[in-house]
């Protein structure tokens, strides 16, 4: 796998995902509700993960 990193203004696809994680992070953080509401119906379903638990598995999965 190969990472790329890109200018997100100049990249649609990486803006857009962009402004979703930035509209999810604001509603979880309490900042700002409003445009989660406009976006929340698109949404299929929402997984909270445990970073933590997430970076000790995907070590643990690479040692192996």
């Amino acid at each position: 796998m190969t990472i790329e990193h890109v200018d997100s203004s100049q990249n649609i696809i990486v803006n857009s995902a962009d402004m979703i994680a930035g509209c999810i992070l604001a509603n979880e953080t309490g900042k700002n509700m409003e445009y989660f509401e406009i976006i929340k119906k698109k949404i299929l379903s929402i997984r909270e993960i445990n970073w933590k638990e997430l970076k000790k598995k995907f070590y643990q999965k690479k040692l192996a």
